[in-house]
């Protein structure tokens, strides 16, 4: 019998077009990025800004930034 692998990160779309698309990482600690560039991991409806949003997983949590905002300069 092969070996399965775990996963522990995985993202789904759920509704819309893209209704079902699927990534599914291969490192359980890893940075998502989510936008239309078809460099980012998940690619999404090109009205959305090239590279909008960015997951970080790692084994305690999953966070989302929003990467549109950008940080005011001092």
């Amino acid at each position: 019998m092969a070996e399965e692998r775990l996963r522990l990160v995985s993202l789904t779309v759920l509704g819309g077009t893209l209704h079902g698309r699927r990534y599914d990482p291969d490192e359980v600690v890893t940075e998502i990025l989510i936008g239309s560039d078809p460099d980012c991991h998940l690619v999404v409806d090109h009205r959305h800004q090239p590279d909008s949003r960015r997951v970080w997983a790692d084994l305690d949590q999953s966070m989302v930034y929003d990467t549109r905002r950008r940080a005011a300069s001092t």
